[in-house]
């Protein structure tokens, strides 16, 4: 989310909505469950998101654009790795979380099903949020 670090999360379906894409004219919108202590979830502008693809890959080495020494992102980066070793429907028992970690906006949203994908982004895939 815009003003945090990167932060690698799951692409779910909203508890209570069943859907994990919301768009309003040009912006798309795609709801996350982040890897943290005690997960909590959002949604995050699809352009902020970008496929993890594991603690191993060259981004998330020193001097990569996902590296980070900090512990919390290091647990998070452990738990995505842990996911991507599982197939999507194990990796969707993952989330787990039906609080929201703020307010949920009540715009009026065109909603788009679980099924749709929007270029690339599917529910039960490995993300990172910038």
């Amino acid at each position: 989310m815009e003003g945090y670090p990167w932060w690698p999360c799951l692409v779910y379906n909203h508890p209570f909505d069943g859907t994990f894409i919301r768009e309003k004219g040009k912006s798309v919108r795609v709801h996350v469950q982040f890897f943290d202590d005690g997960p909590t979830r959002g949604w995050v502008s699809k352009r902020l998101l970008k496929p993890y693809t594991g603690s191993k890959s060259k981004e998330a080495q020193k001097g990569g654009h996902f590296y980070s020494s900090k512990s919390e992102i290091l647990r998070a980066m452990q738990r995505a790795d842990e996911a991507l070793n599982k197939d999507k429907i194990k990796r969707l028992e993952l989330a787990v979380c039906d609080e929201p970690s703020e307010p949920e906006e009540e715009e009026e949203t065109e909603v788009r099903h679980s099924i749709i994908s929007v270029k690339g982004v599917m529910g039960g895939e490995v993300m990172c949020v910038q």
